[in-house]
């Protein structure tokens, strides 16, 4: 079997496909989000970020042992200065 045909047949078993095609009929900010992937990197390379998400969602769940908030926002640690993490990447860190 060649891997396009592997990779095809994985992403028709993988449950986000279901959800990638049907992102458009919800407004819900998952979806939103998913629907500016597809129309970004297409619905194959979507399917991935998603299952990506569906991850990365749940070893957070696992490890932290906290129910999951869809509404939860991430918020980058400050740099060592205790500036914004953005302005020691820029170099204009005085630490």
């Amino acid at each position: 079997m060649d891997p396009e045909s592997a990779l095809e047949g994985a992403f028709s078993s993988v449950t986000t496909k279901p959800a990638v095609t049907s992102a458009a009929r919800r407004d819900d900010p998952t979806s939103r989000w998913l629907q500016q992937r597809v129309a970004r990197v297409g619905w194959q390379k979507a399917c991935v970020a998603m299952a990506n998400k569906n991850a990365r969602i749940l070893w957070a769940v696992m490890t932290r042992e906290q129910d999951f908030d869809a509404r939860h926002v991430s918020v980058k640690p400050p740099g060592r200065c205790g500036q914004p993490a953005t302005a020691c990447q820029r170099q204009t860190c005085v630490a």
